[in-house]
């Protein structure tokens, strides 16, 4: 037995069912606002189909005479009023008394709607799955218990559950929003200006998703694939992995997990508390840091900021990076190594208080092994390393082979 709303959805014992199909007077511009107790909802926008709502009903009782006579009670209700189409059920529970216990008796309802393309959805479900298919106007769906997804629509789209996924597909708007209580989120081929992603349990994804994103999870990981705007995306437990294009301003931060980077240009910042940090073939400006864990980047860089409180630290420039700013690798405890182009100007700065600097830069004297300084091209900003327990190694990209 299920209980919504203070009405008793029966689960066994005898079924009663009831099909019908109402035509909805509805039109492209206009609004459908639909929502439900306890049943799924389904809508669907066809070009050249009649506008029309297939209802199945559903009741369970102890006995078929029960379950018929709760089905006799409820009905479909569809209201107009400026430019709004309202359905609901309407009608009354009855009463079903077994011993001392007396139950109120409501059946559920599932609807399969066909509207015209271009039709603004409202959907809420007490209990059940929504989704929305096709080229709708702006979407707002919600559920409590059961998935909500969407895919094609065109227009802002707002979608969440407390309890269940919540997924989106080939849509175009201003805004997406999705948010999910229990549950994933994932959005792929979207086209809008803000997309916001957020689950209070479960992983969130984002594919081929054009705009600014933000993306959170209480508990679980992020996955990013061909995302071309800004982003932010924080997890206070979970892994993110992604993969950019482009140039854009990127965020990741987690509490507790690895956080892995390949491509994309711009600024990014990564940052976790508890994993390791590994960036390849990136470049532009870069904050990365990891309070227990290695800190490890390739690419084309102009200013870096990378540091471990306990973990290795690697910095591997490739050729075309230059000290457009000063640069800061640094670990308190572990190693430090630094790749850089031959023919980069800069100042280096080198300190290692339990270990020895080793540097390709000139030849280092026995009074340098634990703190040098040079001068490499013409000069300019500084590039500042420092272990404090670990070695220091400073060396020229043409003898690279990458990270170790």
């Amino acid at each position: 037995m299920h209980t919504e709303g203070g009405f008793s959805f029966l689960q066994g014992g005898e079924t009663a069912e009831r099909r019908e199909t109402l035509a909805l007077e509805v039109a492209a511009g206009e609004t459908l606002d639909v929502e439900l107790v306890y049943g799924d909802i389904s809508v669907r926008a066809m070009e050249g189909e009649a506008a029309r709502v297939d209802a199945h009903w559903k009741a369970n009782a102890p006995d078929q005479a029960t379950a018929e006579a709760v089905l006799e009670r409820y009905k479909l209700e569809l209201v107009r009023e400026h430019g709004t189409l309202r359905v609901r059920t309407v009608g009354t529970p009855l009463d079903s008394k077994r011993g001392l216990l007396t139950q109120r008796l409501a059946p559920g309802v599932s609807l399969v709607m066909t509207v015209p393309p271009g039709v603004r959805m409202n959907a809420k479900s007490g209990s059940g799955e929504i989704s929305a298919r096709g080229a709708l106007g702006s979407c707002s769906l919600s559920s409590s218990y059961g998935d909500v997804s969407a895919e094609g629509t065109r227009g802002d789209a707002s979608l969440s559950s407390s309890s269940g996924k919540v997924e989106v597909s080939d849509i175009q708007g201003e805004s997406v929003v999705l948010t999910s209580q229990y549950g994933d989120v994932s959005a792929e081929k979207v086209q809008a200006n803000t997309v916001r992603l957020k689950t209070s349990s479960g992983d969130v994804s984002a594919r081929d998703v054009a705009g600014k994103v933000e993306l959170h999870s209480s508990y679980g990981s992020l996955s990013l694939r061909q995302v071309g705007g800004d982003i932010e995306g924080t997890t206070s437990s979970g892994d993110i992995d992604a993969e950019f294009e482009g140039s854009a301003q990127r965020k990741l931060v987690t509490s507790y997990g690895s956080i892995r980077v390949r491509g994309g240009s711009g600024s990014l910042e990564a940052k976790t508390s508890s994993g390791d940090v590994d960036i390849d073939r990136a470049g532009g400006s870069l904050s990365a840091a990891s309070s227990y864990g290695d800190v490890s980047a390739r690419g084309v860089w102009q200013q870096v900021d990378a540091n471990s409180s306990s973990g290795a630290v690697e910095i591997f420039a490739e050729a075309g990076s230059t000290a457009a700013q000063p640069w800061k690798i640094i670990t308190s405890y572990g190693d430090v190594r630094l790749e850089i182009p031959a023919d980069m100007n800069c100042e280096i700065n080198a300190r290692a208080s339990s270990g020895d600097v080793e540097c390709d830069f000139g030849t280092a004297s026995d009074s340098e092994r634990k703190s040098l300084r040079r001068t490499v091209g013409t000069g300019g900003n500084t590039l500042d390393l420092k272990s404090g327990s670990g070695d220091v190694q400073i060396r020229k990209h043409s003898q690279s082979k990458g990270p170790i």
